[in-house]
């Protein structure tokens, strides 16, 4: 099951980017690599906005009433599949963006 929701969310991460670049006016390859680290800020400030709004919940409840609502955390990356569907996104449109554009670095 993670395994094909892996699959999904690089699907679904290709279809924004080809989306981005057809409303944009880009070639494919031009917004591969900008999509894909897009992509993953928005995941990755997703993940850390959830953990600081708890943080910051439990700190409330613990200075007004004095009751422990759960211990202050500090942020770490945690692996599901969307977040690795979109690291294999980014390193592969990385990759792909490299090679393709090798030729004009190099003559």
């Amino acid at each position: 099951m993670k395994f094909l929701l892996v699959i999904a969310t690089i699907m679904f991460n290709t279809g924004l980017s080809w989306l981005f670049a057809r409303l944009v006016g880009w070639s494919f390859m031009e917004s591969m690599f900008l999509c894909g680290l897009l992509l993953f800020i928005v995941v990755w400030m997703g993940m850390l906005n959830g953990k600081m709004s708890n943080n910051q919940v439990n700190a409330t409840i613990k200075g007004t009433t004095g009751v422990n609502a759960g211990e202050i955390k500090p942020f770490s990356l945690s692996f599901n599949p969307f977040i690795i569907g979109t690291l294999i996104y980014l390193g592969s449109s990385g990759i792909i963006t490299v090679i393709y554009y090798l030729p004009y670095f190099t003559t």
